[in-house]
């Protein structure tokens, strides 16, 4: 392996798990902000209770792809 990949993948591979972390982190606060809503903010946003409480109980590995956090 070269210098410039061993390189490459020692200053990436910490900024990945950087940014999986954060995202991580960013879906259970919204998980927990959905919780914590009254059913008329629910409302606004085109949520029933229900659906607010099912997506805050989904697993912290759960994240839909294609989302940004």
């Amino acid at each position: 392996m070269s210098a410039l990949v061993r390189r490459s993948v020692i200053f990436t591979a910490p900024r990945g798990v950087l940014a999986l972390v954060a995202m991580v982190a960013s879906v259970r606060r919204q998980r927990k902000a959905l919780r914590r809503m009254d059913d008329a903010t629910l409302s606004d946003i085109g949520l029933s209770r229900r659906e607010a409480e099912l997506e805050s109980l989904r697993p912290l590995w759960d994240i839909p792809t294609g989302r940004q956090y």
